[in-house]
């Protein structure tokens, strides 16, 4: 009151402004770290409300906008993590509405960014909000790097939905976005794997995202689920007259021969993908344990069939 009212000549002579500035400058971070005291003694409540205390105070009209700006811009990195704060406690709070119309404010920090989809898919998906869910999943498929786990989310829903066209135009826009992105080529190849079941194709959409990281994980096994599916998928056509038969005459030896050869080099090219990933992750028995048990067998190696089989056994009983 005392800043805006005028004195005997009409003019308005602010007293208190620069010393308020002051004071409220010295004050910014305490409610942040007010809010995590609180959020370490559980009170999630509490926290919440005092960092977006703390989110607040800058815009205060003590500060002029641009002063305002610069406070940002001096402790972006805190604004980011408190904007994080408050909708990573309104998700623990499963308050979905308030978590929503706060996460978008916490996209600021690219460290954050996979969590911030996380607790947006995961609002979406609790209010049965399908639609929104989807676009969330979609959008950071584009936005997350790290981004497997919302591309396979994707993959099962359109393949629910038997929706290849979207499925396509999505990695369609993710490879002319960033052709050096062996995520974009890798959900191309599931889409041409899972949606379509042309395995050439997506085999060759593994290869390229495999030439961009040999050692991507998820792209070796489906390299070699390709190759095992189509043996699956042809049997199912009944291309294969003699190869499962339990016995054969002599007049059907050399039609029969062709077929299991064809097979075992279907398993033989699926071998390395196969055996790279249980060198990238030896301990992990159940990832590539049952796959390449079955192509040793397919391929007549029983002793490293065998060998597999004790894995998988004592991984299932731990």
């Amino acid at each position: 009151l005392y800043d805006t009212t005028p004195d005997a000549k009409g003019k308005v002579k602010p007293r208190f402004v620069g010393d308020n500035r002051k004071m409220l400058g010295a004050m910014l971070e305490y409610y942040y770290y007010s809010g995590v005291f609180m959020n370490q003694n559980q009170d999630l409540t509490g926290s919440c409300k005092e960092f977006q205390k703390f989110i607040n105070l800058r815009k205060n009209p003590v500060f002029t906008q641009a002063q305002q700006d610069s406070i940002y811009t001096a402790k972006k990195d805190l604004y980011d993590q408190a904007a994080f704060n408050v909708a990573l406690l309104y998700y623990q709070n499963q308050d979905w509405d308030n978590a929503l119309a706060t996460i978008d404010d916490a996209m600021g920090d690219p460290k954050n960014l996979r969590d911030v989809y996380i607790i947006k898919q995961q609002a979406y998906l609790s209010k049965g909000d399908t639609a929104n869910w989807v676009r969330t999943l979609e959008e950071a498929v584009e936005r997350v790097e790290d981004n497997t786990n919302y591309m396979e989310q994707l993959i099962y829903y359109y393949t629910q939905h038997n929706d290849a066209a979207s499925a396509n135009a999505l990695a369609d826009k993710l490879i002319a976005t960033n052709p050096g992105s062996k995520s974009a080529w890798y959900m191309k190849g599931c889409t041409k794997l899972n949606l379509e079941q042309n395995y050439p194709e997506a085999r060759e959409n593994f290869k390229k995202a495999l030439d961009i990281d040999p050692d991507y994980i998820e792209a070796n096994l489906n390299m070699a689920y390709c190759y095992m599916n189509e043996v699956m998928l042809n049997r199912q056509q009944n291309k294969y007259k003699y190869a499962f038969k339990t016995s054969y005459t002599s007049k059907e030896k050399d039609a029969y021969m062709k077929e299991l050869n064809e097979i075992r080099d279907y398993y033989s090219k699926a071998q390395p993908y196969l055996e790279h990933v249980r060198n990238l992750k030896p301990d992990e028995i159940k990832l590539w344990g049952p796959g390449l048990s079955m192509t040793y067998a397919n391929l007549g190696l029983k002793d490293k069939a065998n060998e597999v089989d004790a894995l998988i056994s004592a991984a299932n009983n731990k």
